[in-house]
């Protein structure tokens, strides 16, 4: 799909001496990273369009020689397990939900491996607070959960757990599943494939269809019923005929997708998750902060210390150049910090970052644990580039 990448495989992640990305993978995969992402931008701050499967620029491992004694760490307790976005780009998403369902854990004192889909966040529901004004300008001022509609792939985690904390309210992932949509062959890389290709079918009928609906309104309807069939066999779809049916009649494709993905009955308030009293979103740097490596370590190390997990933007660009110009955005979860010295005076200091791309990236990639200011300095130390969930009125 347009603006998207390939999943990383066990034999694309960093070497064991972690500091250059192997040349076979860079040459495999640029061509097809240049083909495909797009830039989005909001006042200055990239919006996540979450190379849903990419290289791993940004992901610099410590060096081996570094790792033999730690003299600072901070981990993240009862973290929500790690999940992987495959081949929808929205992890900006993943990163909210994964933050609201670790600290919904942490309040109810729930061991949040065993968390159920029944209390965790739909990913597919939340990402309809990451929308922002540019893409569609009717939420500038809502102020209501069904003010917000569409899936889009790209947005911004910052705005979309401000807005969830907010308005307090989201479907389940038991009611609005993201696996009703993932399909579950034996094969990574073919499961790729064909979803890719489920996709291309999907917007396709979506498109030929507003453009019957222009032309022929009868052909037009009976375009849509042969479209429901080919749908049904492409998704495990949730969703009745009646909703496809009502899906089509969205006026953009992102409004299409929700329709379709989050079942009429996941927005019964009844059926609805609440979340978010007494607590709230809080991001650095603010409009007034000057931010650099340092001050942002140090932000990112306050909160971890307060078993918190941290959001974090950044771009993987190879090379990087800037935030401004950023083709390929990302976000991930920060659960840890560490810093490692060979001498008092040469030091390294490391992060653990929760990825979107699967369990097998992290095993792959020392379970998250990359260069922290390398990724650091790929955030471009913008406004709100950083975010995470506190008590309200929490000096964090």
């Amino acid at each position: 799909m347009s603006g998207e990448v390939t999943d990383p495989r066990s034999s694309n992640g960093l070497q064991d001496d972690s500091r250059y990305i192997n040349i076979s993978v860079y040459l495999r995969y640029l061509s097809f990273i240049i083909n495909h992402m797009r830039i989005y931008l909001v006042l200055n701050l990239l919006l996540w369009v979450c190379a849903s499967n990419a290289q791993d620029f940004g992901f610099k491992a410590i060096p081996t020689d570094f790792r033999s004694k730690s003299v600072d760490e901070s981990l993240v307790t009862n973290m929500a397990p790690v999940r992987s976005q495959d081949s929808l780009g929205i992890c900006y998403s993943f990163v909210a939900g994964t933050m609201v369902d670790t600290v919904r854990c942490k309040m109810s004192k729930i061991d949040c491996s065993r968390l159920s889909p029944e209390k965790s966040a739909s990913v597919l529901d939340i990402t309809r607070y990451g929308i922002t004004s540019d893409k569609d300008i009717s939420v500038k001022n809502a102020d209501n959960y069904f003010d917000f509609r569409g899936i889009y792939q790209g947005g911004d985690p910052g705005v979309l757990l401000d807005r969830l904390l907010k308005l307090k309210s989201h479907a389940s992932e038991k009611c609005a599943p993201f696996d009703q949509f993932v399909n579950k062959s034996s094969s990574h890389l073919e499961n790729l494939k064909i979803l890719e290709s489920s996709w291309s079918r999907l917007q396709g009928s979506y498109s030929t269809y507003k453009a019957k609906e222009k032309e022929c309104p009868t052909c037009a309807a009976d375009f849509v019923s042969t479209a429901v069939d080919s749908i049904q066999q492409d998704f495990d779809l949730k969703a009745s005929n009646t909703q496809i049916l009502k899906a089509f009649a969205e006026d953009s494709y992102e409004k299409f997708l929700d329709k379709l993905l989050v079942p009429e009955e996941c927005q019964n308030p009844r059926k609805m998750l609440r979340f978010g009293s007494g607590l709230e979103a809080e991001f650095f740097p603010k409009e007034s902060q000057g931010a650099d490596y340092n001050k942002t370590i140090e932000k990112v190390k306050k909160v971890l210390r307060s078993d918190l997990p941290v959001g974090l933007g950044f771009c993987m660009d190879e090379p990087y150049k800037s935030m401004t110009n950023c083709k390929n955005g990302h976000a991930v979860v920060i659960t840890g910090y560490r810093k490692f010295c060979k001498t008092p005076n040469n030091c390294r200091e490391a992060v653990k970052v929760q990825n979107s791309w699967g369990q097998q990236w992290q095993k792959d990639n020392d379970d998250g644990w990359v260069d922290a200011k390398t990724i650091l300095d790929r955030s471009g130390y913008n406004k709100g580039i950083i975010s995470w969930i506190q008590p309200e009125g929490a000096n964090l």
